[in-house]
């Protein structure tokens, strides 16, 4: 995760999945100083539901993935269908390539921006997971990026992939997250065979397999 969190100059961040959340297990901040977290603290909750959670929905059974979706229809207002049919390629492409990636239009809220307005309002206890259920449905449901542009402009929230285990399920998600300016689809591609390949490291490490 050091070594991910410096050569992508953005902040390394490990979740494990606890039921419909993930949780954060792990914040490593590159050398050169800290980086935005999207609010993210450790222990702190994430729902998982679109547009969150493409790089382990991309690993689901398909009776696992249409829970995900459902409790993406019910925050974005949109229907199961609909949201089935735009993430079924893209999440073909996120088995295909190793890494998801998740990206705002620039004239979007911020997401770390709504979570410490938020946590400004005095959200108490799992303030993050409160703060981060209400930001996310700033989101739009194109958030989840398939083919990337090399010519093109991108400010990722996340890039992430998944680790898995002996069984090849899922056990770990390394991400980068909350990049602090735009980058170009060649260096966002760069980013995320980086990342894709650290969590192939990380399911050496465990004896994991890939599915």
């Amino acid at each position: 995760m050091h070594e991910l969190a410096d050569a992508s100059d953005m902040a390394s961040i490990a979740f494990v999945q606890s039921g419909a959340d993930v949780v954060v297990a792990e914040v490593v901040q590159p050398v050169g100083g800290r980086r935005g977290t999207l609010g993210l603290r450790l222990g702190d909750k994430v729902l998982l539901a679109p547009p969150i959670g493409s790089g382990l929905a991309a690993w689901y059974p398909q009776e696992q993935r249409e829970e995900w979706y459902a409790r993406g229809a019910e925050d974005l207002g949109v229907g199961v269908d609909d949201l089935r049919a735009a993430y079924e390629p893209a999440l073909a492409l996120v088995r295909e390539r190793g890494y998801a990636m998740e990206s705002m239009q620039q004239q979007e809220h911020s997401l770390a921006s709504a979570v410490s307005e938020l946590r400004g309002r005095g959200v108490g206890g799992h303030r993050s997971t409160v703060a981060l259920r209400e930001a996310r449905k700033l989101l739009s449901a194109d958030a989840v990026v398939g083919d990337i542009d090399p010519e093109g402009s991108y400010q990722p929230l996340s890039i992430n992939a998944a680790a898995f285990d002996r069984d090849g399920e899922p056990a770990v998600v390394l991400c980068v997250a909350d990049a602090s300016r735009p980058m170009s689809g060649v260096r966002t591609a760069e980013i995320g065979e980086l990342v894709r390949d650290a969590a192939a490291r990380v399911t050496a490490a465990m004896h994991g397999r890939h599915p």
